[in-house]
């Protein structure tokens, strides 16, 4: 049998302490990030106010809104035509502030945008970047005309949204959307005259 001695029971209790403040920590963490598996890094997190058809405004509004910005830059670095060029700097400036709008009231909704792009957008991206002069600007207005019909869409279903601040939001930015879709329409059609 081992003696008990006073270095012993300061020893025990401490480690016992130790592991119990480990335990409760592990506990604590696992409750605040039930869904999170590490590499989730564009998961949607909402506090219970936020609707599912709001929460799904948001995230479509993001993703669409920097894929435009990023797009945006790549037709003002690679595209040899004016109006194109002028187009994605009109991209780049217009969403980024629509982006800053929406993060401003993705914050104030207590809800996480996006970071990354899902994969389908990715592979849109890459291919997109894979292009040069007129191939280049080609595709990419016809991604811009067939994703203003979606944004669109998205941005008068918005309009609808039972959250008011989501509902102005999206009111308030349908005719920049408008415009951008007629733009869209406008240079894609003369593109395919020359």
């Amino acid at each position: 049998m081992i003696a008990s001695s006073p270095l012993n029971s300061i020893v025990m209790r401490n480690l016992f302490l130790f592991l119990a403040m480990f335990l409760a920590a592990c506990v604590f963490w696992t409750c605040q990030n039930p869904n999170e598996s590490g590499s989730n890094a564009d998961v949607q997190r909402m506090d219970r106010s936020t609707d599912l058809d709001s929460s799904s405004f948001m995230y479509k509004a993001a993703v669409a809104g920097k894929m435009e910005v990023e797009l945006g830059e790549i037709a003002v670095q690679m595209a040899k035509h004016p109006q194109v060029k002028n187009f994605g700097a009109m991209m780049v400036k217009d969403h980024t502030q629509l982006n800053m709008e929406l993060e401003s009231l993705a914050y104030a909704k207590k809800q996480i945008l996006p970071t990354v792009y899902p994969k389908r957008f990715k592979r849109r991206m890459s291919d997109v970047k894979k292009l040069n002069g007129k191939a280049f600007e080609k595709q990419y207005m016809s991604m811009m005309v067939e994703d203003y019909l979606k944004f669109h869409a998205l941005f008068k279903k918005g309009s609808e949204d039972k959250d008011p601040q989501i509902r102005d939001f999206a009111k308030k930015s349908l005719p920049l959307i408008e415009k951008h879709e007629r733009e869209a329409n406008a240079v894609h059609a003369s593109l395919n005259k020359d």
